[in-house]
């Protein structure tokens, strides 16, 4: 999570219901570790599974995109967390989330979406190959 001003920046933590077996990233008293990880637009950066994605990086145009991790680095249930800290999403700019490299994808049926909300942030959980492409769901 990020200060007003952008000059610091802290890791977020949530706390589970449950034992929390079979989950990875899960810190003392049960509590769920997301870093920070700050990513730019305009390079066409790749998100990180189980971290938190701050994209602070875009064209003032609607030319942006990040991609979405290779689906072989993926397994079923990996969240990617992505936060698009820009006021100006939706009049002067956009972003498009898509695949990398030659990966298929679908994002809740589509191969791509775009942004165009202020200050939007997703989870994306990664639901594994169905009808050929990698499928993700925005919770």
């Amino acid at each position: 999570i990020m200060n007003g001003d952008e000059s610091a920046a802290i890791a977020a933590q949530g706390m589970l219901a449950g034992d929390g077996t079979g989950l990875s990233n899960v810190g003392s008293a049960g509590s769920l570790n997301f870093s920070i990880s700050e990513k730019s637009a305009v390079a066409g950066d790749v998100l990180e599974k189980e971290k938190i994605n701050v994209v602070i990086t875009f064209n003032n145009n609607h030319s942006n995109t990040v991609k979405l991790p290779g689906t072989a680095s993926l397994a079923n249930g990996d969240i990617v967390s992505v936060k698009f800290n820009d006021a100006n999403l939706g009049s002067t700019k956009s972003c498009e989330i898509a695949a990398s490299g030659s990966d298929v994808v679908s994002i809740d049926g589509s191969s791509t979406i775009r942004i165009d909300s202020p200050f939007a942030a997703m989870d994306l959980v990664y639901l594994g190959v169905i009808n050929s492409s990698g499928s993700f769901a925005i919770l």
